[in-house]
Formats: C-alpha cells, sequence, structure tokens
C-alpha cells in the first residue's frame, strides 16, 4: 500500500457523491421547471435555455479530468 492511499479513497468517495447530489438535479429539472415558471413567471423556451446552459456547463466541468 503506497501512502496516502487513504487519502486517494477519500476524495474519490468525495467527488462521487458531489457529483450524485449534482446530477439529481436533472432528475428533478421538471419540478424545477415548474417552480420556476411560478415564481419567476419564465416562458418555456427560457426554461429550455436555462437547462440547456446547465447541461453545457456540466459538460464542460468534466474537460480537467481529460486533461
Amino acid at each position: 500500500m503506497r501512502p496516502g492511499a487513504g487519502t486517494d479513497r477519500g476524495i474519490y468517495a468525495y467527488i462521487a457523491v458531489f457529483s450524485a447530489v449534482l446530477y439529481m438535479v436533472l432528475l428533478i429539472a421538471p419540478v424545477i421547471a415548474g417552480k420556476l415558471v411560478q415564481q419567476f413567471g419564465l416562458a418555456p423556451t427560457e426554461v429550455g435555455m436555462l437547462f440547456s446552459l446547465e447541461l453545457g456547463a456540466f459538460s464542460l466541468a468534466t474537460v480537467p479530468a481529460y486533461l
């Protein structure tokens, strides 16, 4: 066992939990969309653009993993 292996496991666990919480937003997107329309009066096209930008940001967030 190399030094710091326990720390690596902790980091991987943190990344997994953090990712799971962030991606849960994608699963409850219809609920969030309904609340955005109700609370802020957004049009369906505006909500669609908002979620498209969110998906794009999630995609860009993976770029450092490939560097």
